[in-house]
């Protein structure tokens, strides 16, 4: 009796390619097995992982690109709890744009449960000022829409932020 995991990284068959795996027994969460792909092509990044438990099977995709200054992606999770209402299905959009020391970015989204009942949807902005080498102040403003099914509550939300870099 005790708790058991392992994760292994497999060796690169291909220039960009990432595949990993991990699985464990634990007496808190039970049995876990999930795996992970992900693949860098330079200005496109693609990724995927699917996790499954005892009680839920999680899926994420996701996809990235740059070009220049500016990054744009679109994030995908889905969680199957086997009962609809419990189920979660997301999708959150991004985009940022690097103007040197400035890069602004602004990312949205939304969460339904698996009948398509809306549960959350959100909006956020966001500035980083690089005050100098290892300094970086960030400020971010959020607004999260909660219907009140998922018993949560709305919140609006500005953070001041100062990051520090050794």
């Amino acid at each position: 009796t005790g708790d058991l995991s392992i994760g292994y990284l497999l060796p690169s068959v291909m220039d960009g390619l990432t595949v990993a795996v991990s699985a464990a027994d634990t007496t808190a969460a039970g049995e876990y097995f999930g795996y992970g792909i992900g693949y860098d092509i330079g200005m496109l990044n693609i990724g995927y992982v699917k996790e499954a438990t005892n009680t839920a099977e999680n899926t994420y995709a996701g996809v990235g690109a740059t070009f220049g200054d500016i990054s744009i992606g679109v994030d995908t999770s889905n969680r199957d709890n086997g009962a609809a209402a419990n189920d979660r299905e997301s999708t959150v959009y991004g985009v940022s744009y690097n103007l040197g020391d400035i890069t602004l970015g602004y990312e949205m989204g939304a969460m339904d449960d698996g009948t398509g009942t809306e549960l959350v949807n959100h909006k956020q902005i966001a500035a980083s000022y690089t005050v100098a080498t290892g300094i970086t102040a960030i400020f971010t403003n959020s607004e999260v829409d909660a219907a009140a099914a998922g018993g949560l509550t709305d919140v609006d939300q500005n953070e001041l932020q100062l990051k520090l870099a050794f």
